[in-house]
């Protein structure tokens, strides 16, 4: 996030880290990662929303022209519950089974989608984000992926790409040097994406056929292109192709290809492209990638995340294996450089927060954590707890998980979306934080 004055207020040693991957409810079948903003969704076809009533709303930021809105309340549908969840830390968000998408917590940039005005107001229940230009409702929403500076995009019909929320090194993707939307814009020129990772202030989107294309800020790289500019509209990688999945960290990014290796671009500074190479220089700029290089030891992923400092691959016989800066949350007393195995089996899922301090698994339908955040982790361990992994109490059923900063989210079999953390929202819950899982309220 920045100040008024486009400053980033975020220090380097901030964290900007979610990952999810799900398996579907409701007999749907679907796999998919999100990390840094990757997410990608169980495909439920969409259902008649029902009755609508209209009111104008207008908005003015001290960085952006008074605009004025439509929004559009929608009936509940007949079909209920999240099918998706992606949690950015302090914007949380969840496709619903009639396409809308809901968004709940800080909306500093607009992050809600709501088209209400972004200083300051935060909300603590889910409620629907807008259509494109504030007109009626977003429908049609596969997939959605909320990053942690509070920009956050969907996949919608054909596969085309809307985004809202912080726009300073252009997240938003449409060509605007506006520095926020508090409604959804079209990404332009981008059809056909299967899945969507926002990071600290980029975005990337795999689209058919395997490429991957990606805009915003790109100071180490992190777009692919073999240029170090700016983008504010997508601009194809260089030289992927068959890619799958895509994960975006604060300044790289990863991919996952067909034939389960995966290839990483952007900064080198904690070796989280996993080419065994890292950076000395502590501010990140002495060494980086412009273009794809090969992981080493991955050859068998089958899903993918790439956190601040970290990047993990979940492999064909659910092993995890992890390289980067170690940290609490995957290796507490080494930094791999190349793919390396944690030890950690029976994997469906990975979360890494805080900087990496923390890290939730995702196994046999419960979530598992450990790490540095007593929110998260939970009493009575002695901080930070390396392990063995807590399961956390009153879980069952989970199919996927979604956490970033101080906040983790789970998505239950029938469609109840759990939090735990920092519970967002700024003083819309009593208390604001809590290691036991509370239900998001206000979902369908």
């Amino acid at each position: 996030m920045r100040d008024a004055g486009g400053a980033d207020r975020r220090q380097e040693g901030e964290p900007q880290m979610r990952a999810s991957r799900c398996r579907g409810r409701a007999g749907l079948a679907a796999t998919f990662v999100a990390l840094v903003g990757l997410a990608v969704a169980c495909v439920t076809p969409p259902v008649d929303p029902g009755t609508t009533t209209t009111t104008t709303s207008t908005s003015t930021s001290p960085t952006l022209t008074t605009s004025t809105s439509t929004s559009t309340t929608t009936t509940v549908p007949s079909a209920h519950g999240a099918v998706q969840v992606s949690n950015g830390g302090r914007t949380a968000c969840a496709v619903v089974a009639a396409g809308n998408v809901y968004c709940w917590g800080d909306n500093w940039s607009g992050s809600l989608g709501s088209g209400t005005p972004s200083t300051g107001l935060s909300r603590a229940t889910a409620a629907p984000v807008v259509g494109i230009g504030g007109i009626g409702l977003l429908t049609g929403a596969t997939k959605v992926s909320s990053g942690s500076d509070e920009t956050v995009c969907a996949i919608v019909d054909d596969g085309a790409v809307a985004c809202w929320g912080d726009n300073h090194t252009g997240e938003l993707g449409n060509g605007s040097t506006a520095t926020f939307s508090n409604t959804p814009v079209a990404v332009t020129g981008l059809t056909g994406a299967t899945d969507i990772s926002v990071g600290f202030d980029h975005v990337c989107a795999v689209v058919t056929g395997g490429a991957v294309q990606c805009w915003g800020n790109n100071n180490y790289g992190q777009l692919g292109n073999g240029t170090t500019a700016l983008r504010r509209e997508p601009a194809p990688v260089t030289g992927i192709q068959g890619a799958t999945r895509v994960s975006a960290g604060k300044s790289a990014t990863c991919a996952l290809l067909a034939d389960g290796s995966v290839r990483c671009w952007g900064s080198e500074q904690f070796g989280q492209l996993g080419n065994g190479v890292y950076d000395t220089f502590p501010d990140g700029s002495g060494r980086f990638s412009t273009t794809p290089v090969a992981v080493i030891g991955i050859s068998d992923a089958v899903d993918l995340l790439l956190s601040e400092r970290n990047g993990c691959a979940i492999r064909a016989t659910e092993e995890l294996s992890c390289w980067g800066f170690g940290h609490v949350g995957v290796f507490p007393n080494s930094a791999p450089y190349t793919a390396t195995p944690t030890g950690y089996i029976d994997v469906s899922e990975l979360a890494l927060l805080g900087s990496d301090t923390t890290a939730c698994l995702r196994r046999n339908g419960t979530v598992q954590c450990w790490g540095n955040n007593p929110m998260i982790v939970g009493p009575p361990h002695t901080l930070p707890y390396y392990g063995p992994p807590v399961t956390i109490s009153g879980l069952s059923d989970v199919v996927q998980i979604s956490g970033d900063l101080e906040s983790m989210s789970a998505l239950l079999s029938d469609g109840t979306v759990m939090n735990w953390g920092r519970l967002m929202g700024y003083g819309g819950y009593t208390p604001p934080s809590s290691n036991v899982p509370v239900a998001v309220v206000g979902l369908p």
